[in-house]
């Protein structure tokens, strides 16, 4: 899919290239304003989406490790791995045919996780030959061979190449235009030239994952040089799309999207990932008031970041990506609704309050009474006798081998092996 990018080009004085064939040009280059029109291919690169557990199981393999569902006339293999992931025991990889489709992690570690299981597709599947026609029906496919529902999308990785975007990264990395929210900007990335033993800028991070979207400009081509040389295959993908490699240097303009924002995002679903046009307005809602960018000029003469800010919001966005070829409806974001307040901290707090208290000198029985009383009142305002009933036995020997630990011995004021009544009946004592 092509698009149209902005791009102020720049050229040296004496119109030699830059040494070492990578990274940003020195700042001593001059700059000349103007559009230019490149080819740009857009794809998906990241995907992680979340399923129902259906009938997946450690029973379902074999000796060999070995197990075949069946969707219809179509078969998956999965092969399961001697470890699982962080957050389940299990894992197996899963073949369609003879190519990799992706691996599959299942049996969480977390009760609120019991009956999900998360699915991460190849890297290479998105590149495929196959991939733009029926990769989306081909996961489907396999949750329903497991009996699986989606459930929804972890994580989507959306990335456009194309060599305008080395210009962009210059002109945000010498900050001759400069983001709406400057501190969103992070890091750079870097690499060495190893002709003249340098170190040059090679993109750039701006966002975070905690928020939802993060985004990352950087050189395709040379990461795939030196970090990334088992994907060959994305070089063989640009080829069969005449994508323009002239000088061997294509960098990628790529958005993180995770579940936190995806859920804002109104008439989203997963099956859109896999329709290109869909995919270009899903890029264009994540940056819209988020990932826009400025002329420098505008925050010349600010005299604090208040001024400063109100001249960016005024301010004319310079275009990075031309979204009119955006034919279908473009997504709107959607308010939601604040999670209701848990009570997670209010139980680390019971349980640090108590070890406090626990490891009290016996000549301080005031401040371990008033650590006490404290956890007591935690524990009443938000009704968690039961839960500490429960934790009991996991508390009391953790707290002994921390008193063990630091040489002390445990506060008699505080009973670890009735701790919940010992907190409420503390609630009346005085010193």
């Amino acid at each position: 899919m092509a698009t149209n990018i902005q791009k102020q080009n720049r050229k040296s004085k004496s119109g030699s290239p830059v040494p070492g064939g990578g990274g940003f040009p020195s700042k001593s280059k001059t700059r000349e304003k103007g559009t230019i029109t490149r080819k740009t291919l857009i794809n998906l690169d990241w995907l992680d989406l979340k399923l129902s557990a259906g009938n997946l199981s450690l029973e379902c393999f074999n000796q060999y490790g070995q197990t075949f569902f069946y969707s219809g006339n179509e078969a998956y293999r999965l092969d399961l791995l001697p470890f699982g992931g962080k957050t389940y025991r299990s894992k197996a990889d899963v073949f369609y045919g003879d190519s990799k489709l992706g691996t599959i992690e299942f049996d969480s570690i977390f009760e609120n996780l019991a009956e999900t299981a998360k699915f991460h597709v190849e890297n290479s599947a998105f590149y495929d030959e196959w991939a733009n026609v029926c990769l989306g029906s081909i996961i489907e496919n396999f949750a329903k061979s497991i009996g699986a529902d989606v459930l929804g999308v972890l994580r989507a990785d959306v990335a456009l190449d194309g060599r305008q975007f080395e210009a962009f990264g210059w002109n945000v990395y010498h900050h001759d235009i400069l983001p709406i929210r400057p501190g969103s900007m992070k890091g750079g990335h870097w690499s060495t030239d190893k002709q003249h033993l340098t170190r040059i800028a090679t993109g750039f991070s701006y966002g975070s994952r905690s928020s939802g979207r993060l985004f990352r400009c950087y050189d395709k081509s040379l990461e795939i040089s030196e970090k990334s040389k088992h994907k060959t295959y994305i070089l063989d993908y640009w080829n069969s799309n005449n994508l323009d490699q002239v000088g061997g240097h294509v960098w990628r303009l790529e958005a993180e999207l995770r579940s936190d924002f995806l859920k804002t995002v109104d008439g989203f679903t997963w099956g859109h990932l896999f329709d290109k046009k869909r995919l270009l307005s899903l890029f264009q809602v994540a940056t819209k008031n988020f990932f826009e960018f400025v002329d420098m000029s505008v925050a010349e003469g600010a005299n604090n970041a208040v001024q400063r800010k109100k001249r960016f919001q005024r301010a004319k966005r310079i275009e990075v990506i031309d979204f009119t070829q955006v034919h279908t409806e473009t997504y709107q974001r959607k308010k939601i609704e604040q999670k209701p307040k848990t009570d997670r901290t209010a139980k680390i707090m019971i349980k640090q309050l108590a070890l406090s208290a626990a490891l009290c000198a016996e000549n301080e029985p005031e401040k371990a009474l008033n650590y006490a009383k404290v956890a007591g009142l935690l524990m009443d305002e938000n009704g968690l006798q039961e839960y500490i009933i429960k934790k009991n036995h996991f508390w009391q020997p953790q707290i002994e081998r921390e008193a063990w630990r630091r040489g002390k011995s445990v506060n008699s004021i505080l009973d670890l092996g009735n701790m919940a009544t010992s907190l409420i009946d503390l609630q009346n004592c005085y010193v």
